[in-house]
């Protein structure tokens, strides 16, 4: 087993890559000097443990959905351990306790990964279009193709964190680009027929949020009506409205403004948008400007 790299460069310029297509230049993440990355002057530059932690912390910020990519690899590892045993050691690995608990690997609960640099396209693809696309076999109920195509992210981004420098072939991501195109298609055509496993959330009709307003309001439960009324008047998410504080409304002529730090979409929140809210004058359990009071 190779050893997992420790030093500071290393961790700079391998480990917290830029993901940005068009940031591919030799400095991407690394502090340059005269010499090379991490030189100055022809002294090696390495960051002591507190400032390596304050740079992990700000660039965990890209990785949130890390705990969800390190769970469906190990759904990969499992399909690899099962149907194609005699593969395990040239793609499988287990991950020791210390670099399991690095911070900088976000392996999270994961217990073994994958040698990236001998995974293909064919592998993924009879891992996508074999069991793992069946919800429900015996009835012909397939995932959604949202559903599937989040393992193909799980291993792009998964195999940025490698701690042994095990990197994608380079003609992976274009070799699975026409397969994805092709489940898509197949997965559309399926759900045209009603053999697709639909996750979506059925949104409430506004009498029945009316009348769950009104129960909260008669039962006492203020925090449940202010957080309604406020996702009703914003049409926002959850995480949305939970993340509202003081700085983030304020009241401009006869309405509320709203806007968000950030949304799912927008995580520097540079294009997020005033919201304008207004009040109900006639149905005091609807009324916004009321439930902020």
């Amino acid at each position: 087993m190779p050893r997992a790299s420790t030093r500071g460069n290393t961790f700079y310029s391998n480990n917290m890559s830029n993901t940005n297509d068009d940031a591919n230049d030799d400095n991407t993440g690394s502090i340059s000097g005269g010499g090379g990355p991490n030189n100055i002057g022809g002294t090696a530059f390495e960051p002591n443990a507190a400032h390596v932690a304050a740079v992990e912390k700000t660039k965990g910020f890209t990785v949130e959905s890390m705990p969800n990519y390190q769970n469906r690899i190990m759904h990969i590892v499992l399909f690899i351990q099962t149907d194609y045993p005699h593969l395990v050691p040239l793609l499988v690995y287990e991950l020791p306790d210390d670099v399991r608990k690095d911070p900088r690997y976000h392996f999270h609960k994961a217990t073994h990964s994958i040698k990236w640099n001998n995974y293909t396209p064919a592998i993924m693809q009879s891992f996508m279009s074999g069991a793992m696309q069946w919800k429900d076999k015996e009835k012909g109920i397939k995932y959604t193709y949202d559903h599937l195509r989040k393992y193909h992210d799980a291993v792009l981004k998964c195999s940025e964190y490698s701690p042994y420098n095990y990197a994608l072939p380079s003609t992976y991501k274009k070799e699975m680009k026409p397969y994805l195109t092709n489940l898509k298609k197949e997965l559309a055509k399926a759900k045209s027929e009603g053999k697709v496993a639909e996750q979506d959330a059925d949104p409430i009709c506004f009498s029945l949020f009316e009348q769950i307003c009104i129960w909260a309001v008669m039962s006492g439960q203020i925090f449940v009506w202010v957080f309604l009324v406020l996702q009703w008047n914003l049409m926002a998410r959850a995480s949305n409205v939970d993340s509202i504080s003081f700085s983030n409304f304020w009241s401009k002529n006869d309405t509320i403004l709203f806007k968000y730090d950030t949304n799912k979409k927008d995580r520097a929140g540079e294009h997020t948008t005033e919201k304008h809210c207004y009040a109900n004058p006639l149905n005091p359990f609807l009324c916004l400007f009321l439930a902020m009071g």
